[in-house]
């Protein structure tokens, strides 16, 4: 069986969805279209059900998604919902009428096969802390290290998986790490392609420093509404930093979409 000539990966995030398209010529894999809308899905989550807010903006962003597969004729499409995604165990009725408005299945990932479709991508060429902890204008310190107490608890009951791994290359991609490695390089901290320890720690401060969230924007030059959730994937990443001893890690532009890819094309090929 030949190789499709369209391969297209959604990735139906937490925060973000994303649509890639990719078109395969002479055994190699070009990018033909990318598109990205800031959805915050996982904003909309309660008790197991979404609503009716992020149901819209989730819809909306389909029937785009949608509309745009529909320039590629025969294209082989795989298309995931992530850990937001995990949490509808009330609202069945909402994943079948994603997939009606996609035109599309859409497969539930699981927190493993996730991480594994990361792997792939990553390796091609080489929040709900918000609204529970940080749903403040302006971030207070006190609900700051709550919500750092609370990351810590979590990852602590894991983290004996990990005894004796030395993270001597330790590598990251998606929204939260390409954000933060933006503003810290925005704000003159440190360059794009890595982030370190200390430079991490750099930016704690600033996150109480800012009279409110729009100001904060201004300060990270980032998007207002990434901001929403910037402070939680923040403290993510810095408790991670420091519970797993990491000291250095790369940035990817390559992530969960990419592994899709991967997994449709056999037998592999190079991407540009």
């Amino acid at each position: 069986m030949s190789a499709p000539e369209f391969v297209a990966a959604v990735d139906l995030g937490s925060n973000s969805f994303h649509l890639v398209i990719m078109k395969n010529e002479n055994n190699r894999l070009t990018s033909v279209d990318c598109r990205r809308e800031l959805v915050r899905l996982a904003a909309g989550v309660d008790n197991g059900r979404l609503n009716r807010d992020a149901k819209g903006r989730a819809l909306r962003c389909l029937a785009n998604f949608h509309n745009q597969l529909k320039s590629y004729p025969g294209v082989l499409v795989s298309a995931v919902g992530t850990s937001a995604f995990r949490k509808l165990y009330r609202d069945k009725n909402f994943l079948k009428l994603a997939e009606a408005t996609l035109g599309r299945p859409i497969r539930i990932l699981s927190g493993e096969d996730e991480a594994h479709y990361i792997y792939l991508g990553v390796s091609q060429g080489q929040s709900e802390q918000s609204r529970f902890f940080l749903n403040y204008d302006q971030l207070p310190q006190a609900q700051l290290a709550k919500c750092m107490d609370f990351v810590d608890k979590e990852i602590m009951a894991v983290i004996d998986r990990f005894q004796g791994v030395a993270w001597d290359d330790a590598m990251g991609s998606s929204g939260t790490i390409k954000s933060v490695s933006w503003a810290m390089h925005n704000l003159g901290i440190s360059d794009e392609a890595v982030i370190e320890r200390d430079q991490l720690d750099r930016l704690l401060p600033l996150l109480t420093q800012a009279d409110n969230q729009q100001q904060l924007s201004h300060l990270l030059e980032l998007n207002p509404r990434r901001i929403a959730v910037f402070a939680a994937g923040y403290i993510i990443m810095h408790r991670i930093f420091h519970l797993f001893d990491i000291k250095k890690m790369r940035i990817s532009n390559k992530a969960i979409r990419e592994g899709l890819i991967e997994e449709l094309i056999i037998p592999s090929h190079p991407v540009d």
